[in-house]
C-alpha cells in the first residue's frame, strides 16, 4: 500500500525492461537473470571508467560518478534501489547534525539493523529463493556508511586526542564534512556499489581530484 501510494513501483521500467531483453541471453548462456545483469555492470563500468577518467572537473566527475552508480541500482533492483538512498541519507544527517563519537555509534547501530531487518525480510517473502536482490549492495552499503560515519567522528576529536588513540594507524579521518554531491558519489560510485570493494572515503575523494 505505501509503495502504490508513493508511486515507487513506477522506478521498476528500467529493471523490468532489461528483464525482458535479457531473458534470451540468459537462457542461451544457462544463467539466471540476475547474474547477467551484473555481467552487464561490470561490462558496462569498464567503458565509463574510461570515460570518467577523461571528465574535467571535480564536480563533474561525482555527478558522473553518482548518476551511473544510480542507473545500475534501478537496473538490477528497480524500486528497491530506494533503500541505499533511504539508509545513506538518513546517515549523513544523523552525522551532520549530531555530536561527536554518539551520532557514529547510533549510525554504526542503524546501519546494521537495517541490513538484519532487510535480509530477515528478504529471507521471509523469498524464502529458498536465491536471486541478488538490494541486500547485496546493502551489505557493502553498511561497511561504507559506518567507515565513513567513524571517519566524520575522528574528524571532530582535536589533533592530540585523535593522535593518541590512533596511534600509528593510517590518517581516515574527515575533517571536511563532504558536500550531499560529495556523499552521494562516494555512495553510488558505479564500479563498486553493486559488487564492492569497500574503500574509505579519504581515499576516493583523494582519488576524483588527482
Amino acid at each position: 500500500f505505501v509503495m502504490e501510494a508513493l508511486h515507487v513501483r513506477r522506478l521498476d521500467g528500467l529493471s523490468d525492461g532489461a528483464r525482458e531483453v535479457l531473458m534470451p541471453v540468459a537462457g542461451l548462456l544457462g544463467l539466471p537473470i540476475d547474474q547477467i545483469k551484473v555481467l552487464v555492470c561490470i561490462a558496462l563500468s569498464f567503458v565509463l571508467a574510461a570515460i570518467h577518467r577523461k571528465i574535467r572537473g571535480i564536480r563533474a566527475r561525482h555527478v558522473f560518478a553518482c548518476t551511473w552508480g544510480v542507473v545500475f541500482g534501478l537496473f538490477m533492483f528497480g524500486h528497491e534501489a530506494l533503500h541505499s538512498l533511504a539508509s545513506a541519507t538518513i546517515t549523513y544527517f544523523l552525522m551532520r547534525f549530531g555530536k561527536g563519537g554518539r551520532a557514529a555509534h547510533i549510525a554504526f547501530v542503524f546501519n546494521m539493523l537495517y541490513v538484519v531487518v532487510s535480509h530477515t525480510y528478504q529471507l521471509y517473502v523469498d524464502y529458498l529463493v536465491w536471486e541478488i536482490d538490494f541486500t547485496a549492495p546493502q551489505m557493502m552499503l553498511c561497511l561504507k556508511l559506518v567507515s565513513w560515519a567513524y571517519n566524520v567522528a575522528d574528524g571532530r576529536m582535536n589533533s592530540k586526542e585523535y593522535e593518541a588513540q590512533i596511534l600509528k594507524e593510517r590518517d581516515t579521518r574527515i575533517v571536511r564534512f563532504p558536500t550531499l554531491l560529495e556523499f552521494y558519489s562516494y555512495v553510488y560510485y558505479f564500479p563498486s556499489f553493486i559488487t564492492g570493494p569497500f574503500f574509505e572515503y579519504v581515499d576516493y575523494i583523494r582519488f576524483m581530484e588527482r
